[in-house]
């Protein structure tokens, strides 16, 4: 059967933070905010967040039952520091103390502030806040498959003009074929951010 994407179901939650936390294991921003040596239960954690408490929707693409990569969509309205609170409870419990306050210490003295930097971008666009593939199926059109079908989704809810942050420069080929633009370059410590958006330019851009 041809891997299909589908909405997310909550039995496929363990599964589909594996797939996204082997997914972004050598992604430089987590690499800042985890250190090498914590990537492993700080992406986990973080995915975790993502799936439950921050996106609006979260589709999967599946063959044969088997998660193969996901996306989240959409911002869920919560609070900033209740969210940060979750997610430090987690990191702390499998990394320990000092793990969560590096973590802490980068993201209020830098990384949010560029994080806010990106906002303008998003107004009026579907916000894609995750995408990844496993790295066991890494190298077989999974990713193209699965963000065609994602877009071709959004196209016809009228939702297609989007905006997503790559955190790895090697992705943004990936996007640019899937007809993202990059807006701009940020530069985090030793990571970069780039905005991009795909789709007409909304009214709050114009301005």
């Amino acid at each position: 059967m041809a891997p299909t994407l589908s909405k997310y179901e909550e039995k496929d939650l363990a599964a589909t933070v594996a797939v996204l936390t082997s997914a972004f294991m050598d992604d430089p921003v987590f690499i800042e905010l985890f250190g090498k040596e914590g990537m492993q239960g700080g992406v986990s954690a973080f995915m975790e967040e993502e799936l439950l408490y921050r996106g609006v929707d979260t589709y999967v693409l599946k063959e044969d039952d088997e998660v193969l990569g996901a996306i989240v969509l959409g911002d869920k309205p919560t609070s900033f520091w209740n969210e940060e609170l979750a997610l430090a409870g987690k990191v702390r419990k499998s990394l320990g103390f000092w793990a969560v306050l590096k973590m802490s210490w980068l993201y209020t003295s830098s990384l949010e502030s560029i994080i806010k930097k990106c906002q303008k971008w998003k107004k009026a666009r579907t916000h894609i806040r995750v995408v990844g593939v496993g790295s066991a199926s890494h190298g077989k059109g999974y990713g193209t498959v699965m963000m065609s079908q994602l877009l071709a989704v959004l196209d016809k809810q009228g939702k297609g003009p989007s905006y997503l942050e790559s955190s790895n420069p090697r992705n943004l080929t990936f996007y640019e074929r899937n007809g993202f633009v990059a807006k701009e370059t940020i530069v985090w410590r030793s990571a970069v951010l780039t905005p991009m958006v795909r789709g007409e330019e909304p009214e709050e851009e114009k301005k």
